[in-house]
């Protein structure tokens, strides 16, 4: 019941059938009229508030009844018509006449043939004109006002080498020391702390600010982890619903800020296509409180294929401040025998990802382990 729309800082929500609108915890803005409406299964979005966030502007003419609509600033060509002409229905003189413009009307040129041009008349008529009535062709992009919010991220001027802390109990907090010991160079670790447990969007916890306090002093940041490996809960249902969502990732920032934290690492494994999109409206909305509170998001990822793609890695690439890449799991415990991460399997992983995700905000993982392999014979009858 309420149209949500999330920029860098906020997500503005307008409920349906009302004329205000606002972001979390802020006064409610007045609009003059309706924002949006049902009639049917049909959505009315009002195109006065839809120009608030995008950089778009629009003019209503009457007979006939319409809307343009500008968007954008890529580059246009402009012409002018140098002499009253007609614009058609197809190129040929024969073709049915749209409207007949005097000389001197702009036009933009949508696409340009031998004789003919597709155009475009600033109050919305589109059809086909001769091309030796045009002249003073010009490139630029349309004019406009519009300040698009940041996508700001947190980056770092050295080499991001992480860790994952497998914590399966509270008493494994201790072992940070002795485990780091064992590395060099290590710059983020981040523990498997907090694990969704409800549809609402609660999760369990086995932090300790101390674990924190203790990376610190080591000059080590942590990124606490969020998985949804409870197979009892639905991921779908937690990210189809707002409530859930709000209530997830209030509770993420609040805990990981209290835990003085500098980051937060989400490992959501089982999302489907049915709930792609409100996955990545998930981590639309987490990014902002990330990036009001100065907190690192990154996300994990499985190796992109055409079966996973509704992760959407390149808006992950463009919210999140790190993208994970989990480069291993080529051959699992249900597959054939084979490499847990060949070469060639790891580089096709990151060439592909680098289509998509920037190359200073992506991470490819390791895997520091793998697999013994026993073949059976088969029992002969």
């Amino acid at each position: 019941g309420q149209l949500l729309y999330t920029n860098a800082l906020y997500t503005y929500a307008a409920g349906i059938g009302t004329n205000t609108y606002g972001e979390e915890g802020a006064e409610p803005k007045v609009m003059a009229h309706t924002i949006a409406y049902e009639d049917g299964e049909t959505l009315y979005i009002s195109a006065e508030y839809v120009a608030l966030f995008t950089d778009m502007e629009f003019n209503i003419y009457e007979e006939p009844a319409r809307l343009v609509i500008g968007l954008g600033r890529e580059e246009r060509t402009r012409a002018t018509v140098d002499k009253e002409a007609a614009i058609r229905r197809l190129g040929g003189i024969k073709s049915e006449i749209i409207r007949k413009v005097p000389a001197g009307t702009p036009v933009t040129v949508l696409y340009e043939m031998e004789n003919w041009s597709e155009v475009c008349t600033d109050d919305g008529y589109m059809g086909y004109i001769q091309n030796k009535v045009l002249e003073g062709y010009t490139k630029a992009p349309r004019e406009s006002s519009f300040s698009e919010p940041e996508y700001t991220s947190i980056s770092f001027d050295h080499k991001i080498t992480l860790v994952w802390h497998q914590v399966f109990e509270a008493g494994e907090n201790e072992k940070l020391s002795e485990l780091i010991g064992q590395t060099q160079g290590v710059t983020v670790v981040s523990p498997t702390w907090f694990a969704l447990d409800q549809n609402d969007g609660t999760f369990s916890s086995i932090a300790d600010a101390s674990y924190v306090e203790q990376a610190h002093a080591m000059g080590i940041d942590v990124w606490v982890l969020i998985n949804d490996f409870d197979r009892e809960i639905s991921i779908q249902q937690v990210l189809a619903s707002k409530a859930s969502r709000d209530h997830l990732r209030r509770e993420l920032v609040r805990q990981v800020k209290e835990l003085g934290a500098d980051g937060i690492n989400i490992d959501f494994e089982y999302v489907t296509q049915a709930c792609g999109a409100d996955f990545i409206q998930f981590l639309r909305e987490l990014s902002a409180d990330c990036r009001r509170e100065s907190l690192v998001l990154s996300v994990d990822n499985y190796m992109p294929t055409s079966g996973n793609a509704f992760y959407d890695m390149e808006t992950q690439g463009k919210i999140a401040d790190y993208v994970i890449l989990m480069g291993y799991d080529e051959h699992w415990k249900g597959s054939e025998a084979g490499s847990g991460a060949s070469i060639s399997f790891v580089d096709r992983g990151i060439s592909t990802s680098l289509q998509m995700v920037p190359a200073e905000k992506l991470i490819g993982g390791v895997p520091f382990f793998t697999r013994i392999w026993t073949e059976v014979p088969e029992e002969r009858a």
